[in-house]
This record gives C-alpha cells, structure tokens and sequence, in this order.
C-alpha cells in the first residue's frame, strides 16, 4: 500500500445520511489508514466503500459511545500501529476541490514543535490561491478536519469521556494549552462542515432540546475544570456567545419552549449531581 502523508483518519458516525460517502471520499485518497467508527445502533452499510478503498477500518459499537470515546479508540488504534499524526473528521465535513491537498501542503511547511493540532478554517474562506502561510495560534478549534499529534494527545490522557459529546473540543483543547503545546489554524485551507439544521427564515444552527442538555451540562463542567485555571478570556467569550445560543435556541428551536427549558434545567441539575457521560436519547 502506498504510503500517505497523513497516517491516519477518523471519522465518527452515528445514524449518517448517504452524503456521508462523498464527504469521505473528500480526503480517503490522502490518508494510509481511514477508521470509521459507526456509534449507529443499526450499523451503516459501507461495503462499497470498503470495496473501492482496501485500507478503511469499520468498528460498529452498536449504540451510541460518543465522540469523546471514538476518538480515544482512534487514538489508541494509531498509536498501537506507531502513527504521528491523526485527521479527525465529522460525518458532516468534507474537504471540496483541492483543499485537503493545500491543506496537508501548509502543515508540511509548519514547524512541528511543540504542535499539538492543525487546524483548517471552519465554513469560511480567507485566503485563497496564496502559498505564502497564513497561521494563527488559537486557544481552541473545533475537532473535526485537525491533525493531532497522537503522541501529544495520549500524553494529556486522550479525550474527557464524561462530556460524551459537547465541548470535548474545548477540554482537549484547552488541556493542550495548559501543558504549553501548540494549536495552529491555517488560514489558507478550509473545511465545510455542517452545525445542526438552518433555520428557514433565521440565519440560526437548530439542535434538539436533548442537544441542549449536553450542551449546557457540558459546559458548566467545562467551567469547573478549569474554575482555578488562566482561562478567563476563553470563558468570558464563550457565556455571552452561549447566553445568546439558548434563547435563540428556545425561542426558534425544534418542539415548544417548555421542553428546551425542561431539558436546560435538567442539563444543569445533572451537572450539579456530577451525572455525566451518555444520560439521555440523542
């Protein structure tokens, strides 16, 4: 098999359209090892898929594990075969055109010390058709369309099990910037990647009132681990973007406003037990 600049993809499913196998195909062709992780009760059918490329990998857990934990499996896999460096992807993210090959061209001219993850945009465009390296240092990035350092990630304990889905990005990220690593986002490449479903008439990302669970039990633990830490900036930014987010959420969300409020309240209560990890039906 041919050696790839990249060693190894992950990408995490659960119940995925059939969009799932274009966006896989976006970057299959650019990794030496692809491992999907299907948390689908009822298993996709990717036979085809395997058919067209022999080095993809499928682990079907039959329920519903959770980001955090599909990721350490990916972790463990790579680092159990020796690989560096891990692409982590969402069943709703792909690479058009030819930027997972810019992409992976900007990470190579990147020094690696100390380099904990590579990130592309996320939904938009900066620079484009410029080899000239436009990088930034961030405090934290979305997980789907980085390379990881494996060796960096395993290092910090992988990725917190207890936030199951939300904010896992976040706690991964600010580990690594607690232990002085770096994270780098590349201004030069993008990712599409889809966040819940648009609104028709409000230009708004809706989540299920189960969503919201998580996402606000989530955070407040995120908060409390890092309550005695540097991170004020980071969270100061992040309560007034997600104050918004809930009202927005309650007012033009999917059901009526009682159940996104029952669900919030039930998200902080569970937070206040220290009830985490997989607690309610996605």
């Amino acid at each position: 098999m041919k050696n790839k600049f990249i060693d190894l993809a992950i990408v995490t499913v659960f119940n995925p359209a059939n969009t799932i196998v274009n966006n896989i195909k976006s970057y299959v062709n650019h990794v030496t090892e692809l491992l999907i992780v299907d948390n689908s009760i009822k298993p996709y059918d990717f036979t085809e898929l395997q058919n067209e490329f022999s080095y993809i990998r499928i682990i079907s857990t039959n329920k519903n594990l959770g980001i955090a934990k599909a990721l350490n499996m990916g972790l463990e896999y790579a680092s159990s075969k020796g690989y560096k460096w891990l692409l982590t992807m969402d069943q709703d993210s792909y690479f058009e055109d030819n930027e997972i090959e810019k992409f992976i061209y900007f990470f190579r001219k990147t020094s690696t010390t100390r380099l904990a993850i590579f990130s592309p945009l996320h939904n938009k465009k900066f620079k484009k058709n410029s080899k000239k390296i436009y990088n930034s240092k961030k405090i934290a990035v979305m997980t789907s369309g980085n390379i990881i350092s494996v060796e960096i990630a395993l290092r910090i304990g992988g990725f917190d099990e207890n936030f199951f889905i939300d904010e896992v990005d976040h706690d991964f990220c600010l580990r690594l910037m607690g232990n002085d690593y770096r994270i780098i986002q590349n201004y030069n490449t993008h990712l599409n990647h889809t966040l819940g479903e648009k609104h028709i008439s409000k230009n708004i990302n809706l989540y299920s009132s189960n969503r919201l669970y998580y996402m606000l039990r989530n955070y407040l633990y995120l908060k409390h681990k890092n309550k005695h830490k540097n991170n004020l900036i980071f969270f100061k930014e992040r309560d007034k973007y997600l104050f918004k987010f809930f009202i927005k959420q309650v007012f033009y969300g999917y059901g009526n406003k009682v159940t996104s409020l029952k669900m919030l309240y039930r998200g902080y209560k569970d937070y206040k037990k220290n009830l985490m990890g997989y607690r309610i039906v996605l």
